[in-house]
């Protein structure tokens, strides 16, 4: 096996944080392996019951097999499906099945907002313990046991081209999907029809952002600078990366939380639809009457505190 400084190598990318209030929160990671420079941008965003997870950008610089776990454990359940709009328990084996909208597994369920094809194992793997490190004193007993595993996959031609050196594939793979643990079945079946309250606003390589319609927030990850629309005629403009969450009241936002999860911004620029005239410390209200929609700059932690979220009452 490889030794340690060739698998415990520095990251190639600066914007890997959350944004958080103490309560709710999201995480973005702008993904590049130093070991084979596999590409991805991915978010998680939690509310209370649910949390939903976003990639996009995906992109190898060799031709490899790529493909996203959603999870992989011990196999203590019967594994249902609804696929095709028919519920149905899975016998042990692995597939490849297509337009699922949901997986349930342990008390554990996987929505897919658009059903989708995944790969789904529910079966017996073996393997040794030696087969995965090169510590002394390890066995080397085959081990056998019942494993649960829920992935895309890819594929291993996501970086193919022609004769002529252009991309075959010219938008890269994507996912979307939200997790909900600790719920039953017949919840699970009947949330997931709208969803469990949540949209998808954006899951592209430059913004990634979810609505959760029932708490009223909104995350988004910007990667670069650039404007979501968040409801009908309201636009959230970042001026450059960052993350935002905006808890709204109606269609006008109470409470505005920013971060910079590169660390190497001073302030943050963002404008909101509506009107908005806060006064603090480090934040400064720019009202644009005409065209219903505020520009607010704020000031972001420095020093040991580089990454802090900042959050303010509009």
């Amino acid at each position: 096996m490889p030794g340690p400084n060739e698998i415990q190598k520095e990251g190639l990318t600066s914007f890997v944080g959350a944004v958080t209030d103490g309560l709710y929160g999201a995480v973005a990671f702008d993904f590049k392996s130093p070991h084979d420079l596999l590409e991805a941008k991915k978010s998680w965003f939690f509310f209370d019951e649910e949390y939903v997870c976003l990639g996009a950008g995906i992109k190898p610089k060799k031709s490899l097999p790529v493909v996203t776990t959603i999870n992989q454990s011990l196999l203590k359940t019967e594994v249902s499906v609804l696929q095709d709009g028919i519920k149905s328990i899975l016998p042990n084996g692995n597939r490849e099945a297509n337009n699922v909208k949901w997986v349930y597994q342990d008390k554990v369920g996987y929505i897919f907002p658009e059903p989708t094809k995944i790969t789904i194992s529910n079966q017996t793997e073996t393997g040794r313990w030696s087969d995965i490190t090169d510590q002394k004193n390890i066995s080397k007993e085959l081990v056998k046991t019942d494993i649960f595993k829920l992935y895309f996959n890819h594929g291993d031609k996501i970086n193919e081209t022609d004769i002529h050196g252009k991309r075959k594939m010219e938008k890269s793979p994507s996912y979307e999907y939200i997790v909900v643990p600790n719920v039953t079945e017949q919840q699970l079946s009947e949330t997931s029809a709208n969803n469990r309250n949540i949209i998808i606003l954006s899951n592209t390589a430059e913004i990634q952002g979810v609505k959760q319609t029932k708490l009223g927030i909104v995350q988004l990850a910007f990667y670069k600078a650039g404007e979501v629309e968040i409801d009908k005629g309201q636009t959230v403009k970042m001026d450059s990366q960052g993350m935002a969450m905006l808890k709204m009241d109606g269609n006008k936002v109470k409470e505005l939380t920013v971060a910079d999860p590169s660390r190497e911004l001073s302030r943050i620029l963002i404008t909101l639809p509506n009107i908005y005239k806060t006064k603090a410390q480090g934040i400064a209200c720019y009202p644009d009457e005409k065209n219903n929609k505020t520009m607010i700059i704020i000031d972001l932690p420095q020093g040991v505190y580089l990454g802090k979220s900042v959050s303010i009452r509009l």
